[in-house]
C-alpha cells in the first residue's frame, strides 16, 4: 500500500485509550485532554521528525510507538503490548474505624483479595488486588478508603516476531508524574534511536531497575 510508505501519512506515535476516556462506569480516570497532551508532548520534543529520521528504510506502520491507556484494571486497550501502557489504579488504605464485618468488600471484589478477621476486620491480599477502586465505594461505614488514584505504567511491550509483554513500574502515578514518564521514555528512546527501535530494545541498553529509575526521576 502507498500510503503505509508515506513519512508524512504515519505518525511516528499512535495514542490508543479505552473507551473510559469518553464515558465507562469502571473508569478510574478520564482525562479528556489526554490525546491533547501527548500530542503537545510530542510536537515539543519533536518526536515525529526526530523518530522517523532514525529509520533508514521506508516508515511503516510497525515502526510506530504505540502509547496505550486504559482507565481501569480491565485494560481493554491491550497496553501490556504497548510501548509505553497505563492502567487507571486506585491505591486503598485500611483505616482504624470499626469494622460491621458486612462482607460488601468481600462482594464486590473480583480477584478475592479480601478476608476478614475477627480483630482486625478487612484483610488485603497485595499480590492479588489489582487496585480496581471498587471496595473503597462498596464501605459505607469507610474502614476501606481511597489512598492514591492514577496510573500504573508499563513500560516495553510489543508484538511481532518475538512479542514481549511489557515490564511494570512499582508504584501508582498522578496525571503529571505519568505524562514524565511517557516524555523521558521516549526522549530516551530518541538517544538510543540508532541502536534499537521499540521501547523494550531499551532492556537491552539499561538493567531494569536502573531504567525505572531514570523514569521517575
Amino acid at each position: 500500500m502507498q500510503i503505509e510508505n508515506n513519512k508524512d501519512t504515519i505518525k511516528a506515535c499512535l495514542t490508543e485509550t479505552c473507551m473510559g476516556f469518553s464515558g465507562c462506569p469502571n473508569a478510574l480516570f478520564s482525562e479528556r485532554s489526554f490525546h491533547r497532551d501527548i500530542e503537545k508532548l510530542l510536537s515539543r520534543i519533536n518526536f515525529d521528525k526526530l523518530f522517523k529520521d532514525q529509520v533508514s528504510e521506508i516508515f511503516r506502520k510497525h515502526h510506530r510507538v504505540i502509547i496505550s491507556a486504559s482507565c481501569c484494571p480491565n485494560a481493554c486497550s491491550r497496553p501490556q503490548i504497548a510501548d509505553i501502557g497505563l492502567i487507571g489504579a486506585e491505591s486503598i488504605d485500611v483505616t482504624e474505624t470499626q469494622c460491621t464485618f458486612c462482607e460488601a468488600c468481600i462482594k464486590i471484589c473480583d480477584e478475592n483479595a479480601i478476608t476478614l478477621e475477627k480483630t482486625r476486620g478487612p484483610v488485603i491480599q497485595e499480590d492479588k488486588c489489582l487496585d480496581c477502586g471498587k471496595c473503597p465505594l462498596s464501605c459505607l461505614e469507610g474502614k476501606i478508603i481511597s489512598s492514591q488514584k492514577g496510573f500504573r505504567v508499563l513500560i516495553g511491550g510489543k508484538l511481532g516476531r518475538h512479542p514481549v509483554l511489557a515490564e511494570e513500574m512499582p508504584g501508582i502515578y498522578n496525571y503529571e508524574e505519568t505524562m514524565r514518564i511517557i516524555e523521558k521514555g521516549l526522549l530516551l528512546l530518541l538517544k538510543n534511536n540508532k541502536e534499537i527501535k521499540k521501547m523494550a530494545d531499551l532492556f537491552n541498553l539499561y538493567d531494569k531497575k536502573a531504567l525505572f529509575e531514570m523514569l521517575i526521576q
